[in-house]
């Protein structure tokens, strides 16, 4: 569970290295990877840091408002003392002794000019950045999955439809290839558990401005949504169980392809009933408030990145796509 972390009885920490860029030393920048803590009872966390947790919020509540099962998160802003209760059960694991580094630093600080000692000594002294805490999700990634694929369970495969849909949602081409994107796809992205569930992790609102870009998307998404929606998906079909085949060597049933297109279809009903209801824009808006007041540290340098903006144009994005869903299902 997430809600409430005993940091003070972690076992271990190790970091997990992601694609999403490079974090330095006081966890600024965009983030790459994971801090996996290990907890008794066989019980784990992940600690993300970086800016990227403001869109990866966005998109966990989308998720939860469509009951799409992802990794479950939770921000915890910079002036809470857990940021500190987390900093501190990550270093006492770390190989990197940050604390003799500053100090070392601080020795040298007479020997620096006027402008690089400002800078040494902002470092020294920065406060914390807000941070994530994100469910652990032990199994084997979908790309390494063939035998869960080879005798897939309804649900199983009702999962991976749903998280296609959210995914169509989000903009998040970093997992199974739709036909909007034309991608190869990245199946690591998409856990099974020991119980046969799939589970979606590192998925994020990835924005397009206004303009032919955008028009062009929606397009698409209305296209998508429509098709799948009537219960013919051929294309989209295609799409998913190519990559299937490419990534894990298992090829699969039509009936298993309906499944999937069915599962998306689900997702796309909620979307539609959570729209119309009101409650799908209530919960993107909570969501957006609470990242808005997200705090990052650039070094010791008041970083430039502006959390609400960010927030409040993911969200925006995604009321744009959600409303093409919903126009449609309104056209069929």
């Amino acid at each position: 569970a997430i809600a409430k972390v005993p940091w003070d009885t972690a076992l271990l920490s190790t970091h997990l290295c992601g694609g999403k860029g490079a974090a330095g030393v006081l966890h600024t920048g965009s983030a790459g990877g994971v801090e996996v803590v290990e907890l008794p009872s066989n019980n784990a966390v992940c600690v993300r840091h970086g800016t990227c947790i403001i869109t990866e919020s966005i998109a966990d509540a989308l998720a939860e408002v469509l009951g799409v099962r992802v990794a479950r998160m939770r921000l915890v802003l910079a002036d809470n003392d857990e940021c500190l209760f987390i900093k501190h059960a990550i270093d006492r694991f770390s190989t990197l002794n940050i604390s003799k580094e500053m100090k070392r630093l601080e020795k040298q600080l007479p020997t620096m000019d006027e402008e690089t000692a400002a800078k040494v000594r902002a470092m020294i002294n920065a406060g914390p950045s807000a941070c994530a805490v994100l469910e652990f999700v032990p199994g084997h990634a979908l790309d390494i999955s063939a035998t869960a694929l080879e005798t897939p369970s309804p649900d199983l495969l009702a999962g991976i439809g749903q998280l296609c849909a959210l995914d169509l949602l989000l903009n998040n081409m970093d997992r199974i290839p739709l036909p909007c994107w034309g991608n190869v796809g990245n199946l690591t992205n998409a856990i099974v558990t020991l119980d046969g569930e799939l589970v979606g992790i590192d998925q994020q609102v990835n924005h397009i401005e206004p303009g032919p870009g955008l028009d062009t998307y929606l397009s698409k998404v209305r296209d998508i949504s429509s098709q799948v929606l009537q219960g013919s998906a051929p294309g989209i079909a295609t799409s998913i169980s190519t990559a299937i085949k490419k990534h894990c060597g298992v090829e699969l049933s039509d009936s298993s392809m309906e499944h999937i297109i069915q599962g998306m279809g689900t997702a796309f009903r909620k979307t539609i009933s959570e729209a119309r209801a009101g409650s799908l824009a209530e919960a993107l808006a909570a969501a957006a408030v609470r990242a808005g007041k997200a705090t990052f540290n650039d070094y010791g340098q008041k970083s430039n990145f502006d959390p609400a903006g960010t927030a409040a144009v993911a969200v925006a994005f995604l009321q744009q796509v959600a409303d093409a869903v919903v126009e449609a299902s309104a056209n069929q």
